[in-house]
Order: structure tokens, then sequence, then C-alpha cells
């Protein structure tokens, strides 16, 4: 099996269309699983491409736009796959109040995701901005509900000063290499990303 995350986690950009379909086409005898955990805040999808391989299953989940709780994810994918998968599924493996408040999400709520991830899109493009206009910093262009940070100066001291201020991101710092300068910045509420520009702006 081939597992792809797109938009990718920690980078947070979508793989290139092309790339994906070469290594689509070069896998015809693999099971290739594209995981779109974060596709809700992206601007496509790539549930078209099941149409053109037929080898190929998409993930998606609730997860990422503020119903993790609920752990409801789900795959598409040929049928023959499916009936496979089914077989080893455990039994009564999703409670059925579960499925009921994912179903709700899906349909009756979904105008009100929508809008849920448009201001985070929005709040996204914002930060995105803002931090690269900060000496030391350099920002991925991000898909997701995330940013890729490189900065200048080690990731782990800057790490720290936030964490000092109350402010939580993810670093990588103990990997070493090139992510020994690279933060994750979950996208906040307006007033916390404008906390969050605050004290980096500190760090310059």
């Amino acid at each position: 099996m081939l597992f792809i995350a797109s938009p990718n986690n920690p980078t947070g950009n979508l793989a290139s269309r092309d790339r994906l379909e070469r290594l689509l086409e070069s896998a015809s005898n693999t099971v290739c699983v594209i995981d779109e955990a974060y596709i809700d805040y992206a601007h496509t999808t790539h549930m078209e491409l099941r149409k053109r391989f037929p080898n190929l299953v998409i993930l998606r989940t609730l997860s990422k736009i503020g119903f993790a709780a609920l752990r409801v994810g789900w795959l598409v994918g040929p049928r023959a796959l499916l009936q496979e998968i089914d077989k080893v599924r455990q039994p009564y493996n999703l409670a059925s109040l579960n499925q009921e408040l994912a179903r709700l999400v899906v349909t009756e709520l979904s105008p009100l995701i929508s809008e849920h991830v448009y201001d985070v899109i929005s709040e996204r493009e914002r930060l995105l901005e803002q931090i690269q206009g900060l000496d030391g910093y350099a920002v991925t262009p991000s898909d997701a509900n995330f940013l890729w940070v490189k900065t200048s100066r080690p990731a782990q001291s800057i790490h720290a000063h936030l964490r000092s201020k109350g402010i939580l991101v993810r670093s990588f710092h103990e990997r070493g290499g090139r992510l020994a300068n690279q933060l994750r910045i979950t996208v906040g509420t307006p007033s916390q990303n404008d906390r969050l520009i605050e004290v980096l702006a500190e760090t310059q």
C-alpha cells in the first residue's frame, strides 16, 4: 500500500497534481491511499482522480473541522476493496450517536461549517502575510489550517519564548537537521493570531 497525505502534515501543502498522477500511474498494481484529513481548507480535492485510477482510495475525517471528539472518518474506494475491508472491521466500531452527530455535521450544519472553514482560511492568509513580514521568518503557502514556518534562529528558543507567553506551537527541533528551524503554527482566532504576531515580533 502507498499512503500520501495531501494536504501534507506538517508542511500544509497539497501534492502537485502532475506528480501525483505520475505516481498513481506508476503504482497501478498498488492500493494507493490519499489522506485528505485537511482537505476542507484546500481549494481542490483529489476525489475526481478515482474515475481514472481504480486502485485509488480517499480518506476523509471530521477531526480537523472541530469534531475530533466524534472520532469519525470514512474511506471512499472501489466496492471490491471495501468488501474485503469490511470483513476485518470490528462489529459496532462506531457508536450510533457518533454516526448521527456526524450526519448532522455534513448535512444540516454544513453551512455553519463552511463559514468556520472560510474564517480559518481568511485568518491563515492574514497570518501568513504578517509572519512573512517579520525578519527571520519564512512561511510555506498552506492548504491546511496551520502554517509551516522556517526560522532563522533555532526553533527551540522561539518555541520556548512563545510558551513562556502562554502560546503553544509545534516545534521539531528535537529531530535535528533542517527541522531544527521549523515550527508548525495552527491558525487561531483573530485575537489569538494578533497575540502570536506580537510575541513573534519580540524574537526578531
